[in-house]
């Protein structure tokens, strides 16, 4: 890999993280709710949406590393981000690991290795 693709890569996942992260944040602070009335309220939130707008990056960054790499590549590689998002609410939350949550975190590094290798 290139350093401008593991720039993407790593752009890409940890804004995966922070998205995920500020999206429990306002899921935490609101629920779930049924109700039209509540759709306002969720995209309102603050974390909502600033999670709702970094998820939107992660996409910009997604589709740039298809200049690089075919389609089936690039969804393999990006399975990286589910690593930073387990850290993060690990580190966020205090989210337990299991030692098979651990063990699947360090296969998908080993397979990311392999095929962007």
């Amino acid at each position: 890999m290139h350093a401008t693709d593991i720039a993407l890569l790593l752009g890409f996942c940890v804004l995966t993280a922070i998205s995920v992260v500020l999206f429990r944040l306002g899921y935490n602070q609101i629920g779930v709710e049924f109700k039209p009335e509540f759709l306002l309220k969720w995209i309102l939130n603050p974390y909502v949406f600033l999670s709702l707008a970094t998820a939107t990056g992660c996409r910009f960054l997604f589709y740039a590393l298809f200049k690089s790499y075919s389609t089936s590549v690039v969804y393999l590689i990006t399975t990286l981000s589910y690593v930073f998002v387990l850290a993060a609410c690990y580190v966020a939350f205090g989210d337990k690991l299991s030692l098979p949550q651990w063990i699947g975190a360090v296969l998908i590094i080993i397979g990311v290795a392999l095929v962007g290798g």
